[in-house]
C-alpha cells in the first residue's frame, strides 16, 4: 500500500470513529450547558366591550320636583335623543320611578320601530306631583330587567334624578332607609355582576345628592354629571354615548341660521368607522338636511341601509352607517335666527388588544407592554387609525397605593411602554389610547415583581433507564436559590410508561415501566412567584435494546473497514514517464509569407503517478505540464504551454494512454489556419522543481516556445495552410 492509501485509509477510519461517537449516544457539548426555563406568565387580553351586544336601561326620576326643575322637559327631549343615537347593536330598556315603577324590557335597537316606540313612551311620562324619590326601587328594576339578558352582553344602567332619595313619612310599605339600603344591595349586585351604573344628576333646585350618584358611580367602573341647569342635559346624555361607545363628542359648528344652507365639513378617516352619530341642537326643527359623501350626494330617503334621519322638537340625528373612507359634508337649513349647534360621535369597529411576554419579573427588569387595535381577533395594521393616538398605561402598586404613569410609543401600527420593575409588589395595570375622535380602556391586568427566581444551573439532559430499574438525580446540583435557601420541588410525567417521585426533597427518583419515551417536567419554587422548570426525555428500554444499542455502532465499524481492505486490495495503478516532446510546425514565414518549417525539442523526464486504472488521456498530460510551467516556468513558457492546451484540447481527449510496456509516441497535429508559431528568442536555461502532485520534479533543460491563435480569431484563407505537431514520448513503469 503506498503512502497517499494509507493516508486515505486513515482518514476514513477517524470518520468511522466519528460516526460511532455519534451512534453510542455520546453527549454534545450543547447537553453540558446550562438549561431551564420561566413558568409561562405572558398575557394576551382583548378588551371587546365595545363591539359586543351592550344592554342599557334608562332609570328616569319622573317625581314631582320634576314639575319645575323641568318645565319645558327638556330631559325627556334629552332622554329621546339618547334613544336616537344609541349604536346598531344596543338593547335598551327604560324604568320610570317616583313611589311607583312602570319598566320596559330590553328592546333591540336594530328595529327602527322599536326606538320609536320607547321614544312615544318617554313622551307620556308625566311629572307625578308627589315628591317621592326611590332610587333604590328603581335601580333593583332595572337590574331585574338586565338579569334577562345574555351573560355575555356588556349591561349598563343609566341613571337620571333632580333630587335624592327620599320618600314621604308616611307613604305605605316604604321608608327612605329602605330606599338607601335598596341603593346599597343594587350597588352589590352590579359590582358582583359587572354592570356599570352612569349617572346624571339635575341640580336646578339644589337637591340634587351628588355624594350618592358618585357612590354608584365610582363604585360601579361609570362616571356622573351633575348638570346645573336643564340646557346641560342634551350635552350630557351624548357624552355618556360617546363615554359608552368608547368614542369623543366632537363639537364640529355652532352658528346662527340665516335661513340658507349651512354647509358643515368632516373626514371619515378609516375604513373601520362603523357609525357617524351628527347630532343638530337647535331651538326650532330645522327646515332641511343634505348629506355629501366622498362619491356624490346621497340621497337620505334613497339610501334607508346608509343613512337614517329622525327629528323631534329641538333636535335632529343623522346617523351613517359604515360610511365610506374621504371627505364628507352635512348642509343644514335651519330657520332664520336660530342658534345652530352641530356635533358628532364617531364609532369605530376597534377592540384593545394588550400583550405582555412576561407578567412576572424580579426586582430590576423590565418587559414592555404592548398595545394593539384589533377587530375581533385581527390586527389592525392601518397606519390612519393609529395616526394621532396617544395613551398611558397606569400602573398601581397594591401595597403602595403609589401609581406610576408610563406613557405609550407610537411607531405607525403599535404602542408600546416600557414597565420597569423597580420596587417588589403587584402592580395593577390599565391601558388607555385615545385620539381620532375615539378612547379606549382595557380591563385590569396584573404584572408580579418578586424576589429573585430559582436558577437552572445545570441541564437536564436525556435520561434513559431499563424497565424495572431506577435511576436517581440529585436536583440541588441542577437548580440553586440566588439567596442559598432552600428550594421545593415538583415533579410531573406525561404518561405512565415511567414513574417519578421526589425523595429526600430533592432527589428525583425515575423508575422504568414500559418502553417507550416519556417527558418529565421538574419545576423549583422559592419564596418568589416565579417557577424555574426542565423538561428531560426518559427512555425506558429493554435489556435487548441496551445490547442493540451498544453493538451495532461496533458492526458499523467492523463493516467499514473491510469495504476499505477490499477497495484497496489488488488495485493497479498506471504510472510513466514522460520525455522527449517536441514541436514541428509547417507554415508560413511571417516575414515573406513563404512556406517554412521548424522543429522544437524540448528535453524532458517526468514521471507521471496515479494517472488510474485505465490511464489518462493525452489531454490529462498536456494539463500536467500547463500546470508545471504555470507553476515553475517563466512566463513565456506559461503562456506557450497554456496556449498548446487550448490548442489540443479537441484532438488530444481522443489518445489515451493504456496498458502497452513498449514505450510509444503520443502525436497531436493541427491543421487549419487558427495557430500561430511564435518562437521566443533566449538562451535555454536550467529550472529547479520543487515537489507537485501527479509527478516527479527532475532537473531539465528548456528551450521556449509558444503559440497564439489568429489574431483576427477566424480562419484566414488567404495565407496556406498551416500544420502544427506536437510529439510525446511515453513509457509506462
Amino acid at each position: 500500500m503506498t503512502m497517499k492509501r494509507f493516508k486515505r485509509t486513515m482518514w476514513l477510519l477517524l470518520l468511522c470513529m466519528v460516526l460511532v461517537y455519534a451512534l453510542a449516544g455520546c453527549k454534545s457539548k450543547h447537553a453540558e450547558s446550562t438549561g431551564g426555563t420561566r413558568e409561562n406568565s405572558s398575557m394576551t387580553m382583548i378588551t371587546d366591550d365595545i363591539t359586543k351586544t351592550t344592554d342599557v336601561v334608562l332609570v328616569l326620576d319622573e317625581s314631582g320636583s320634576m314639575i319645575h326643575a323641568d318645565p319645558d322637559r327638556i330631559a325627556i327631549e334629552g332622554a329621546k335623543k339618547f334613544v336616537d343615537m344609541v349604536t346598531l347593536g344596543t338593547n335598551l330598556g327604560l324604568v320610570e320611578f317616583s313611589n311607583k315603577v312602570n319598566a320596559i324590557d330590553l328592546l333591540d335597537m336594530t328595529d327602527w320601530q322599536n326606538r320609536e316606540n320607547i321614544k312615544t313612551f318617554l313622551e307620556g311620562i308625566v311629572y307625578d306631583p308627589p315628591a317621592h324619590t326611590d332610587t333604590g326601587w328603581g335601580l333593583k328594576k332595572a337590574e331585574e330587567i338586565l338579569e334577562g339578558a345574555p351573560e355575555e352582553d356588556r349591561k349598563i344602567i343609566l341613571l337620571f334624578t333632580d333630587g335624592k332619595t327620599d320618600i314621604d313619612v308616611g307613604t305605605p310599605g316604604r321608608t327612605t332607609e329602605d330606599s338607601k339600603q335598596d341603593v346599597d344591595e343594587a350597588i352589590s349586585e352590579a359590582q358582583a355582576r359587572g354592570y356599570e351604573i352612569y349617572c346624571i344628576g339635575l341640580n336646578a333646585d339644589g337637591n340634587v345628592d351628588e355624594g350618592e350618584l358618585s357612590k354608584i358611580a365610582l363604585s360601579t367602573s361609570a362616571s356622573y354629571r351633575i348638570a346645573n341647569s336643564v340646557e346641560e342635559l342634551p350635552d350630557f346624555y351624548t357624552s355618556i354615548i360617546g363615554e359608552i361607545g368608547g368614542s369623543r363628542q366632537i363639537n364640529n359648528d355652532e352658528y346662527e341660521a340665516d335661513g340658507e344652507y349651512h354647509a358643515v365639513p368632516f373626514t371619515v378617516d378609516s375604513s373601520s368607522v362603523m357609525e357617524v352619530t351628527v347630532n343638530i341642537q337647535s331651538g326650532s326643527p330645522i327646515e332641511d338636511i343634505q348629506v355629501t359623501a366622498p362619491s356624490g350626494e346621497l340621497g337620505i330617503q334613497d339610501h334607508p341601509d346608509q343613512v337614517h334621519y329622525t327629528a323631534s322638537g329641538n333636535y335632529s340625528t343623522l346617523k351613517l352607517f359604515y360610511p365610506e373612507a374621504g371627505e364628507w359634508a352635512v348642509s343644514v337649513k335651519g330657520v332664520q335666527g336660530d342658534r345652530i349647534k352641530i356635533d358628532m360621535i364617531y364609532n369605530y369597529d376597534v377592540d384593545l388588544s394588550v400583550y405582555m411576554y412576561r407578567t412576572k419579573l424580579e426586582k430590576g427588569e423590565e418587559e414592555d407592554i404592548n398595545v394593539n387595535l384589533s377587530s375581533g381577533e385581527d390586527t389592525i395594521n392601518d397606519e390612519a387609525l393609529y395616526q394621532g393616538l396617544t395613551g398611558f398605561v397606569s400602573a398601581t402598586n397594591k401595597d403602595t397605593n403609589e401609581t406610576t404613569r408610563i406613557d405609550l410609543k407610537n411607531t405607525k401600527t403599535l404602542l408600546y411602554g416600557t414597565f420597569q420593575a423597580n420596587e417588589y409588589g403587584t402592580y395593577a395595570c390599565t391601558v388607555h389610547i385615545e385620539g381620532n375622535g375615539f378612547f379606549r380602556d382595557s380591563q385590569e391586568f396584573e404584572i408580579i415583581v418578586t424576589e429573585d427566581a430559582p436558577q437552572a444551573v445545570k441541564k437536564l439532559d436525556t435520561l434513559r433507564v431499563r424497565k424495572g430499574k431506577s435511576i436517581k438525580k440529585d436536583l440541588d446540583k441542577y437548580f440553586v436559590d440566588p439567596k442559598g435557601n432552600t428550594l421545593t420541588y415538583h415533579v410531573e410525567c406525561n404518561n405512565e410508561r415511567c414513574s417519578v417521585a421526589i425523595t429526600e426533597d430533592h432527589i428525583l427518583e425515575l423508575t422504568g415501566v414500559e418502553p417507550g419515551i416519556s417527558y418529565v417536567v421538574v419545576s423549583a419554587n422559592n419564596d418568589s412567584d416565579i417557577t424555574m422548570t426542565q423538561q428531560i426525555t426518559v427512555k425506558v428500554e429493554t435489556m435487548g435494546a441496551v445490547l442493540l444499542r451498544n453493538v451495532v455502532p461496533v458492526l458499523i465499524v467492523l463493516l467499514l473497514l473491510l469495504v476499505i481492505w477490499s477497495g484497496t486490495k489488488g488495485r493497479e495503478t498506471v504510472s510513466g514517464v514522460l520525455d522527449d516532446i517536441s514541436v514541428e510546425y509547417t507554415g508560413p514565414d511571417p516575414e515573406t509569407g513563404t512556406s517554412r518549417s521548424e522543429r522544437y525539442q524540448i528535453p524532458c523526464n517526468m514521471e507521471l503517478r496515479s494517472l488510474g486504472k485505465r490511464g489518462a488521456t493525452a489531454d490529462k498530460l498536456l494539463q500536467i505540464l500547463r500546470g508545471y510551467y504555470g507553476s515553475y516556468g517563466t512566463e513565456d513558457q506559461k503562456e506557450a504551454f497554456s496556449r498548446t492546451v487550448d490548442a489540443f484540447k479537441e484532438e488530444a481527449s481522443h489518445v489515451r494512454i493504456s496498458g502497452s510496456k513498449q514505450p510509444y509516441t503520443i502525436k497531436l497535429t493541427k491543421t487549419g489556419n487558427h495557430v500561430r508559431l511564435l518562437p521566443f528568442d533566449g538562451e535555454k536555461q536550467t529550472v529547479s522543481l520543487n515537489e507537485g502532485s501527479g509527478y516527479t520534479p527532475v532537473m531539465k533543460h528548456e528551450q521556449r516556445i509558444g503559440f497564439q491563435f489568429d489574431k483576427y480569431g477566424k480562419e484566414d484563407t488567404t495565407v496556406p495552410e498551416e500544420t502544427l505537431v506536437v510529439s510525446m514520448n511515453y513509457k509506462r513503469m
